[in-house]
């Protein structure tokens, strides 16, 4: 990732955070755009938000502007609505601020406002989201060079790194989210430092955690981001429960999966000690826990097949499902190596496997027209036994064949007690 030197910033801001920006000025207060947006224009990338601070408290800026929520107004922040013309929008806006003590690991106990626009950036977490930008002037201010470090794709707190994260734990998560989203590594002292904020990690709250780590996994370096948590001790912290050896087995595996969260994550837990307890305490939606389920349960059936028993692995085929089935093998071609049961399985999906009864040339209402059924268990009973025939016999799924094997079934004395018992 190169950075853009020749970027007009002003051309790549939207017209809502011009109007805010020239809206406060001209009501006498500093303003400026700051953090990851300025990061992100120098690098060239998509900003999914534009943050705002200001000199104007957050009363001042509720007064300025007709639509607003004090979104964390003990802190500074005001998130102001933009109605636009195409969508509605938008746009946070702190005031200047310096930050008291941290005793919960993640939000200071009070701050302070009526600070210079220095003090504000002295706060925050990396150099690389310490610059701010005026866009009345359209001069940037640096004043801890994270220009600089991002021309040398560096993450470097600000100030003294030890203190940064033991304010705010979560910092630990963002270093490594941005290692592998951004591909910056670590200075040094940095480095050295991620341990000291292990005890504030331990406070932050689940989701938090989650969060980061989610975009960590969706990242293009996500095998550098991760082998370095690994190695610093930070997934001891927040994932427990994995085996170091599965761990270590697994990160190099994950830059192969397509970038998306789910089948990264899932196949982190597929090493972990207790997966149910891992799922539930990292409090994933029901959909996730749904499909690292479906992960975990496809990978199992595959590990217990044989080569030469086909019935049994169209029967795992079937279980798997058609929408996960391409995401197991995968998964299973990775981490098992077992290119021949592969191929097996591959080859019998594309012999036209059918996936549901659904698929059956033959439904229920044709056996009740065509045979002496009547409506209950029995036509389910039938229909059940003509889709294990088909699968064993894939070219018999033509409605005369299955017409004429349905009738021969019913007529049979093993059908009726199979149907009486029930």
């Amino acid at each position: 990732m190169t950075m853009k030197n020749d970027v007009c910033i002003n051309s790549v801001i939207p017209d809502s955070v011009l109007s805010i920006c020239r809206k406060l000025k001209y009501h006498g207060h500093d303003v400026y755009i700051v953090g990851g947006a300025i990061r992100d224009v120098l690098l060239g990338r998509d900003i999914p938000d534009w943050d705002l601070t200001s000199s104007a408290t957050p009363q001042e800026v509720m007064a300025l502007f007709k639509h607003t929520i004090p979104t964390g107004i003990q802190h500074g922040t005001v998130t102001i609505l933009s109605q636009g013309v195409s969508k509605n929008e938008s746009f946070e806006i702190t005031t200047f601020r310096g930050d008291g003590c941290y005793k919960d690991g993640r939000h200071p106990d009070n701050v302070v406002f009526g600070v210079s626009l220095e003090e504000d950036l002295a706060r925050r977490d990396f150099t690389v989201n310490a610059i701010a930008y005026d866009v009345e002037s359209n001069q940037m201010i640096d004043p801890f060079n994270g220009i600089e470090d991002i021309q040398n794709k560096t993450l470097r707190a600000v100030g003294d790194p030890a203190l940064r994260f033991q304010e705010d734990g979560l910092r630990i998560m963002r270093a490594v989210r941005f290692m592998s989203v951004l591909g910056f590594d670590l200075e040094s002292t940095t480095y050295a430092s991620l341990s000291s904020g292990f005890d504030s990690l331990a406070l932050v709250s689940v989701e938090r955690v989650q969060k980061e780590m989610f975009g960590l996994l969706e990242g293009e370096f996500v095998f550098q981001a991760l082998r370095m948590a690994w190695e610093t001790k930070i997934i001891d912290v927040i994932l427990p429960e994995l085996l170091n050896a599965h761990f270590e087995k697994m990160i190099p595996i994950l830059p192969v999966l397509p970038p998306q969260k789910e089948i990264r994550m899932a196949a982190l837990f597929l090493g972990a000690q207790d997966v149910k307890s891992l799922i539930k305490r990292f409090k994933l939606s029901r959909q996730q826990q749904t499909y690292i389920h479906a992960i975990q349960q496809g990978m199992k059936q595959l590990r217990t097949l044989t080569l030469s028993d086909i019935k049994q692995i169209t029967l795992a085929i079937v279980k798997i499902g058609q929408s996960m089935i391409d995401d197991v093998l995968l998964l299973y071609e990775l981490v098992e190596c077992n290119q021949m049961m592969i191929d097996v399985v591959r080859a019998r999906i594309n012999e036209g496997l059918i996936w549901s009864i659904s698929e059956l040339a033959i439904s229920g209402h044709d056996l009740m027209t065509e045979l002496p059924m009547q409506p209950g268990s029995s036509v389910g009973v039938m229909l059940n036994k003509l889709y294990v025939h088909v699968l064993d016999n894939p070219n018999s799924n033509d409605f005369k064949q299955l017409i004429t094997l349905a009738k021969k079934i019913n007529a049979s004395s093993a059908f009726s007690k199979e149907v009486n018992s029930l």
